[in-house]
């Protein structure tokens, strides 16, 4: 019998003596000394041979590890055991172990991995596929939905992006004719259908990748929206300056908005930019370790869930100045964040980078354009809403923004 099994069995004989103090008692007893035997163990295989495993965060609980302490503030959580141990961290949570890269140089490892040694199927296909649907996203191998992904950017190109500017435009403009001159808000393609051997896609895929092109672009595209206008709403100054831009830029009795201008409206872009940095939509990115994977001096065995923080690395303390500062001119400067490849990645990197990342430049900026056009804005009683980490995508928790329609008004 093993040590846990002859522990077991004392204990179950024992309990059937005891009243119910003491077996709460004797249970707390049995779960510490257990999860001190479990580091003892833990830190021989860690140096077994000349294998060094990754620093990993002890856990007193079983089979939970730190799924509460994580799901509670998971980028202070983060950010703790970055300091205490250093930028390669392991720890449980439901019975899995996850290995985070924290910081540009760690981040590396997954976004220039191959596919078939840190894979993203096995992670992502059980979140996804009851979604999209079979047939599409990560329910298929990986070049093939690569293929999937080709076809859908057709569509995100300059020329399509030029029609776009219009439509948006001009649907901003009809929504935002319900919300009056003033009051309180509390709430936030075309295809190349044929596979490369000449086969055509059939309903459910094209209606899989649709619903996976819309979900992965709306909420995402929605969120920063609204982080973005608070963030304005915050610095009324800020916020008159990128309103003076669009002027500057546009004409003065602010005619229709045209493609060519975006590029020119590089205020806008850098709080857009900042935006991203502070409120970036997807707190993690996750891999499946296939094969043994190198990182500096450790390696991570196969079967750890190997993730990067885009959240995280976009303030460490050794990269970003004034790290939790919303600072567009940030990127007017130098910045120590220029010179790391992966201290920026609000779209991720590698293979898995998203395609919508240009789109989504033009559709925010252009939304924002149309608002800041319309209305001035500013917080409720300087309620800045703090971050919902309940949901995959991180939304501001009980949104409110007051609103005020300009007296100038663009033209029609």
């Amino acid at each position: 019998m093993t040590i846990l099994e002859v522990s077991g069995q004392l204990l179950e004989n024992t309990v059937q003596k005891m009243s119910l103090s003491s077996v709460l008692l004797c249970a707390s007893v049995f779960t510490l000394t257990l999860g001190y035997l479990s580091k003892l163990l833990f830190r021989q295989q860690q140096h077994a041979g000349d294998t060094k495993y990754p620093p990993r965060i002890p856990s007193s609980i079983p089979f939970l590890g730190h799924a509460v302490a994580f799901g509670r503030s998971p980028i202070e959580f983060l950010e703790q055991a970055y300091e205490k141990y250093g930028p390669v961290v392991s720890f449980t949570m439901v019975g899995k172990t996850f290995t985070y890269l924290l910081g540009s140089d760690a981040a590396a490892l997954m976004f220039n991995s191959k596919n078939e040694d840190l894979n993203a199927e096995d992670v992502y296909a059980r979140l996804t596929t009851p979604v999209f649907g079979k047939g599409v996203a990560y329910d298929v191998p990986n070049p093939l939905f690569l293929e999937q992904k080709k076809m859908l950017k057709t569509g995100l190109n300059i020329a399509q992006f030029k029609r776009h500017v219009e439509i948006i435009e001009e649907e901003t403009k009809d929504y935002f004719k319900r919300w009056g001159d003033r009051g309180e808000r509390s709430k936030e393609t075309d295809l190349f259908c044929i596979h490369q051997d000449g086969r055509p896609l059939n309903d459910d895929e094209i209606a899989g990748m649709l619903i996976g092109l819309l979900l992965a672009g709306q909420h995402t595209s929605s969120t920063t929206s609204a982080w973005m206008g608070f963030f304005l709403a915050r610095d009324r100054a800020l916020q008159e300056r990128c309103y003076s831009e669009q002027k500057r830029v546009c004409g003065e009795d602010l005619p229709p908005l045209h493609y060519d201008q975006l590029k020119d409206l590089s205020l806008l872009d850098r709080c857009l930019k900042e935006t991203l940095r502070l409120r970036p939509p997807i707190m993690t990115m996750m891999r499946m370790a296939k094969t043994p994977q190198k990182v500096g001096e450790y390696t991570i065995p196969p079967g750890h869930q190997v993730c990067v923080s885009p959240t995280v690395n976009h303030r460490l303390r050794d990269t970003w100045a004034e790290r939790m500062d919303f600072n567009p001119e940030r990127y007017l400067l130098d910045n120590p964040a220029a010179g790391e490849k992966f201290a920026y990645i609000p779209f991720g990197a590698g293979r898995h980078r998203c395609i919508g990342e240009n789109f989504a430049y033009v559709q925010i900026k252009t939304i924002w354009s149309t608002l800041l056009r319309l209305y001035d804005f500013e917080l409720v009683e300087g309620h800045f809403p703090a971050v919902n980490y309940t949901t995959m995508i991180h939304t501001p928790h009980n949104p409110i923004i007051r609103y005020t329609r300009r007296k100038t008004q663009p033209q029609q």
